[in-house]
């Protein structure tokens, strides 16, 4: 089942609704004033959420902002429908629906292009420029990158500039093309300056620290990473100030001031616990190699095995290649030649699975160091041949890249340029074969030529064309079929509903004839007889003289339940059909139950009102009458509450109810918890075509929402 099909499915049923109960007061607020809200506060609040809730991995945050989409279209609120397309592709990426998050990325920029609003197109440029990064498509974001970061730019938002040309310097980092990584991270560092963005300087002085490591300007690692670790502490980021204490260490390794990166390294280790960090396998990486490197083998093999435990536990084959590579150098220096090969031939197996070579050369020299120091020449010289050759090829392809990318991809402007620059020279070349008989015939071969390819290539066009159109007619033809089966799987869950909330209602419906048919007959019925029994009695009291004392006593006791029978019926009869809530209606209906509960010392009951001024037609009073009455009893039964509040708000078009407890809860997604009471309640709302939320979670109490239209 595909993402979108998924999400409609999930927006039918309540469940997520109730099962994601959040902690963070923010969002419990939000959620609690969306039912109170309308038009684009609601949006905005819809929109709110969804950004709370973007990274968790379910459904309830795009549910929010489907909602969002939805209300924005409805009002034509293009700005709102923007922010929400934006939202729903950055969830899918998350989600790894790449598809689902290219189209609403690229949707979010045509609506935003249209509706003119350049903050939107912006930030669509960045989010399409992240999408693309992932997607292995680096021209394309460098394309978007530079589009947003000028955008916004232009703008005059500073702070919104930082991000694409932060993203853009990294993606170039990551591509070894280190001029212009730097060139675009000192632009950012700019844009951070104008901004006076402490934070965003700080990372960006980190960010060039790391970059200083991959050019081997170590001098420059050390002052820029001190830098950053200074911003950081002021403003208290201590995760941060982990990171640059070890890029710090590093740079000192790099430097040979060995024992200031034992200290920083150690210092941090000591640290690691306040700053809240829990892995710390580069730090017992790092202490390792130092250690390494000064003959201190004890230590070194002891950190490198607690950093390999790490590695292991996270998954993290890529540094647990680099940790078997220097254990393998680290045997080699004991001695131990066959531990030595056993690590070297483990780094070597994951980096094949890896597919990763950017370990490969160090990997095969130290393959080929190894049979020397054994005596086998033949062996050492193929492996340092093979590290030679992995050290040329990743030479040539840094060079190809500087060659074939990096002229143009920064601006498609350059690229056009140099389109223009070859049709005028070819148009020269033309001028000038026209002097000579021999030139023109040359030319004329040419020309025959590029029509046979001209036409070679339109056929090769069409051709392809012809296929991807019956491509696409099968596609469609797949698409109608999954449609049609949809659209029958959700007629026969409609028509399985429907029977259900038929049998249900017949079941209210009973209950409610029941109710007033047992009221009626102990009224007219069993009552009359009792007033009959009753006029008997009376008519022998003249006679009570007569009989014995003892006969009198138990003739007044008779009378007496004759009595209490009499009133007992009358108050049954009155109760079953709710005297109160048919003269006065469905506020002092359940003002006198509320009475009622209260009298018990059980719960502690607050009744609020608002909008309930004309009365409701008989049969919706009677319908919330009862919803409210099945919720108390299942309040007292279950949920161990002493706190209740009931809040009913009559509005124009809708009447909106909501009880809330202080009880012990209850998981909505578990089907036990659905008795024959919630199943009249849900009937009882679907026959006044409303629809019921149930929020509740164990320890967390509970609270239903009900909305009738009226």
């Amino acid at each position: 089942m595909n993402f979108i099909r998924y999400i409609l499915l999930l927006s039918i049923c309540v469940i997520p609704f109730n099962a994601f109960t959040q902690n963070n007061s923010r969002i419990d607020s939000m959620k609690h004033i969306l039912s109170l809200q309308d038009n684009i506060e609601k949006i905005k609040t819809l929109y709110n959420l969804a950004y709370e809730l973007r990274r968790v991995k379910d459904s309830v945050g795009i549910l929010y902002a489907l909602q969002g989409l939805k209300l924005s279209k409805d009002l034509q609120y293009g700005i709102g429908e923007v922010e929400a397309l934006n939202l729903l592709g950055k969830m899918a990426r998350y989600q790894n629906h790449m598809k689902d998050a290219e189209r609403y990325l690229k949707e979010a920029l045509d609506r935003a292009e249209k509706e003119k609003y350049n903050h939107g197109i912006a930030r669509a440029y960045n989010e399409l420029g992240i999408f693309f990064e992932g997607q292995k498509k680096n021209v394309y974001a460098i394309d978007a990158y530079l589009s947003s970061g000028k955008l916004f730019e232009k703008q005059r938002n500073f702070k919104a500039a930082i991000k694409p040309t932060y993203n853009l310097a990294d993606l170039y980092k990551d591509m070894e093309v280190y001029p212009e990584a730097l060139k675009h991270y000192l632009k950012s560092f700019e844009l951070a300056e104008k901004a006076k963005d402490s934070l965003g300087l700080g990372r960006i002085y980190f960010k060039i620290a790391e970059l200083d490591k991959k050019r081997r300007n170590y001098i420059d690692m050390q002052k820029n990473a001190l830098r950053a670790k200074s911003i950081f502490e002021n403003l208290e980021r201590s995760k941060d100030v982990y990171r640059s204490k070890i890029l710090l260490g590093q740079s000192y390794d790099y430097l040979q001031q060995d024992e200031k990166a034992i200290k920083t390294y150690l210092m941090t280790l000591q640290k690691a616990p306040e700053y809240g960090i829990k892995d710390v396998s580069d730090l017992y990486h790092n202490l390792a190699t130092v250690y390494k490197k000064n003959a201190q083998y004890d230590s070194a093999f002891f950190y490198y095995y607690k950093a390999q435990k790490s590695f292991k536990k996270a998954n993290d084959y890529s540094r647990l290649a680099v940790n078997y590579n220097n254990l393998g150098n680290l045997y080699v220096s004991k001695g131990n030649q066959d531990k030595a090969l056993e690590n070297f031939s483990k780094s070597l197996v994951l980096q094949h699975q890896l597919k990763d070579s950017s370990l490969l050369q160090k990997t095969y020299q130290s393959m080929s160091n190894y049979f020397r120091n054994i005596g086998e020449y033949h062996k050492a010289l193929s492996y340092r041949d093979s590290s030679e050759f992995v050290k040329a090829s990743i030479n040539r392809k840094i060079k190809k890249t500087d060659r074939f990318e990096l002229h143009y991809l920064n601006d498609k402007r350059k690229m056009e340029a140099a389109k223009n620059a070859i049709e005028i020279e070819r148009n020269i070349a033309e001028r000038k074969a026209v002097t000579s008989m021999a030139r023109l015939q040359v030319l004329f071969i040419a020309m025959i030529t590029i029509v046979i390819l001209f036409f070679v290539i339109l056929r090769n066009k069409k051709l392809k064309h012809a296929k991807e159109i019956a491509e696409l007619a099968y596609e469609q033809q797949k698409i109608e079929a999954i449609l049609e089966r949809e659209q029958q799987e959700k007629k026969l869950e409609e028509m399985l509903q429907e029977q259900e909330r038929k049998a249900i209602n017949t079941m209210v419906s009973g209950q409610e004839e029941e109710r007033a048919r047992i009221a009626k007959d102990l009224h007219d019925r069993l009552g009359s007889m009792l007033s009959v029994v009753k006029i008997h009695y009376k008519s022998v009291e003249d006679d009570l003289e007569k009989i014995k004392n003892e006969t009198k006593t138990q003739y007044e006791k008779a009378n007496q339940l004759l009595d209490e029978a009499c009133e007992t019926v009358r108050k049954i009869a009155h109760n079953m059909v709710s005297g109160t809530l048919t003269k006065f209606g469905l506020l002092p209906a359940l003002k006198e139950l509320k009475k009622k509960i209260e009298e018990t010392k059980i719960l502690n009951i607050e009744l609020l009102a608002h909008g309930l001024d004309n009365r409701l037609d008989n049969s919706t009073e009677i319908h919330l009458y009862r919803i409210v009455q099945e919720l108390l009893n299942n309040i007292i039964k279950h949920a161990k509450a002493t706190e209740v509040t009931i809040q009913i708000l009559k509005r124009e078009k809708d009447l909106n109810i909501m009880v809330t407890d202080n009880g012990v809860g209850f998981d909505p997604q578990k089907n036990q918890f659905e008795g024959m009471g919630l199943k009249s309640i849900k009937a009882r709302v679907g026959e006044m075509k409303g629809y019921y939320l149930v929020d509740s979670s164990k320890g967390n109490g509970t609270t239903t929402t009900i909305e009738i239209p009226t």
